[in-house]
């Protein structure tokens, strides 16, 4: 019996090995490609060269708006500067902050120059807002609601050396693209950090590939590795990428690497989220009491406040090469305000850009 067990259990033993065959390299291949795969060398003391030329800039624009009743009927035609307090039911002032992200790709002497999102630093100087038609909600009829006109904006870039306030050179609305040039007031001792790695070519992005996003959403500067969705989709090569960052972000540089690091290039910049407009009552701001009790009822004033709810996880993306053709578009006005742009900038990674 003992003799019988022991062959039975040679038997299984045999049946259940399997040789193993030697693992394969599988690191990565060098195709000359935008890599799909997670980085499996270091990234990071790359990475942490290039987080230091991207700042945090904020834009703050005041109002003064001219509330028009439906009674009155006010057209855009017979908006006249002359009668408009009279014409008025209410005037105020409102303020529009916006903040993002602005990736410093220029440094001469005392010269700076930012890219960013247009949406951030540029706020138009009048806005009309209309009634909406009466069968139709939706849609705005003729007569204004409400006349705005801009009195004072400020444009700050943070943690930059004392400078004159910056100053919009050059800007793209349909792409939401914007150059921010800043001076300084003296050279700096020591070089100040700038993006140097080229633009790349986001018409050879591929579904799955592996990109970097770096930006401030909420104020905080952050990285987030994601994959590239629906590339190419349209004629400028622009695409989207899945994240869960949010308001703060656009401007925001998107880097995709050709055979591992340190062959990082420039592909898109972050433009815009998702979102959907989100109205809600709030309190009056501008009380002399700025303490409310919540255990009881409020009496004071109600106000409907506006925010956007961002839709987590989708950001639209403009191509690198849409970057690089504004950029070459506005460089003889760039150089008119100053600054001593040399003609091959920005360095593109494929010759055929220039």
């Amino acid at each position: 019996m003992l003799k019988f067990s022991i062959v039975l259990l040679a038997l299984l033993f045999s049946c259940s090995y399997q040789a193993r065959k030697p693992a394969e390299d599988i690191r990565f291949v060098k195709d000359g490609e935008y890599d799909s795969e997670f980085p499996v060398l270091n990234t990071s003391k790359y990475l942490e060269q290039i987080i230091p030329s991207l700042k945090l800039i904020s834009s703050l624009s005041f109002y003064k708006a001219y509330q028009f009743s439906l009674e009155d009927s006010v057209t855009k035609e017979q908006l006249d500067p002359q009668n408009i307090k009279q014409k008025a039911l209410a005037e105020y002032i409102y303020e529009r902050p916006s903040t993002g992200t602005a990736t410093t790709i220029f440094h001469r002497k005392k010269e700076l120059l930012f890219l960013t999102s247009n949406h951030i630093v540029y706020h138009p100087d009048t806005v009309l807002s209309y009634y909406a038609l009466e069968n139709r909600p939706s849609e705005p009829s003729r007569y204004i609601h409400t006349f705005s006109v801009k009195i004072k904006q400020t444009i700050n870039v943070i943690s930059v050396p004392r400078s004159a306030q910056p100053v919009i050179l050059a800007r793209d609305t349909e792409n939401d693209l914007a150059l921010v040039g800043v001076k300084l007031h003296k050279i700096p001792k020591t070089d100040l950090p700038v993006f140097k790695y080229p633009f790349g070519r986001a018409s050879e992005l591929h579904w799955g590939t592996f990109v970097y996003l770096i930006g401030f959403p909420q104020g905080k500067l952050l990285l987030a590795s994601t994959v590239v969705s629906e590339p190419n989709r349209d004629d400028a090569h622009n695409f989207l990428i899945n994240t869960t960052m949010n308001q703060g972000v656009s401007g925001g540089i998107i880097l995709a690497m050709r055979d591992g690091p340190p062959n990082f290039e420039l592909v898109g910049l972050a433009t815009a989220l998702s979102a959907q407009s989100q109205y809600f009552l709030r309190p009056d701001l501008k009380s002399k009491d700025p303490f409310i009790d919540l255990r009881r009822p409020y009496k004071g004033e109600i106000y409907i406040g506006q925010r956007l709810g961002s839709n987590p996880g989708i950001i639209f993306a403009i191509s690198a090469e849409m970057i690089v053709r504004f950029i070459r578009r506005n460089i003889a006005e760039i150089r008119d305000n100053g600054y001593e742009i040399p003609d091959s900038f920005p360095s593109p990674a494929d010759p055929a850009l220039d």
